[in-house]
């Protein structure tokens, strides 16, 4: 039985393919990774601006709006304070569900800082001071990624 023997150019060319295989194969776990780690980073923003609700902390809240935000550019830190401050409601509890997407923008006319958009589905709990009641609600929060750092829209 005669064993078959591949030549020098098809070595060459199997090689070939195995080497775009394995970097297609790392392209893709590195693109996984990356989405894991953007992920990560607005799961973080999301608890550091919901523990600051929850806490009352109001120059922490504030400093995790969106600098480009409709709120911000409309309202100045003292504004933003003295209405935080007369409202009856307040975040008491919250569970982060997921992360429901993450995507590019594609409206830079619009939004020129924004590199990303976000949405995190939480369950919170909102109290009413005036009432003495809290109520759970289902909310999507949009985040917007600025200069490196996700904020809160």
């Amino acid at each position: 039985m005669r064993r078959k023997t591949f030549g020098k150019t098809t070595r060459c060319i199997i090689g070939v393919i195995l080497f775009v295989g394995l970097l297609s194969g790392g392209a893709i776990v590195s693109a996984e990774q990356g989405a894991r780690s953007e992920e990560a980073a607005v799961l973080k923003a999301a608890r550091h601006y919901l523990d600051a609700e929850v806490k009352k902390d109001y120059p922490r809240i504030y400093a995790c709006l969106s600098p480009s935000s409709a709120y911000c550019t409309s309202h100045t830190y003292d504004e933003y304070l003295e209405e935080a401050r007369s409202s009856a409601a307040s975040v008491s509890t919250y569970e982060i569900i997921a992360v429901t997407y993450i995507r590019e923008n594609d409206n830079r006319e619009k939004f020129p800082s924004v590199d990303k958009f976000a949405e995190v589905e939480v369950e919170v709990v909102v109290h009413y001071s005036d009432t003495n009641t809290s109520s759970e609600y289902n909310i999507g929060f949009i985040f917007m990624k600025e200069g490196g750092k996700w904020y809160k829209s």
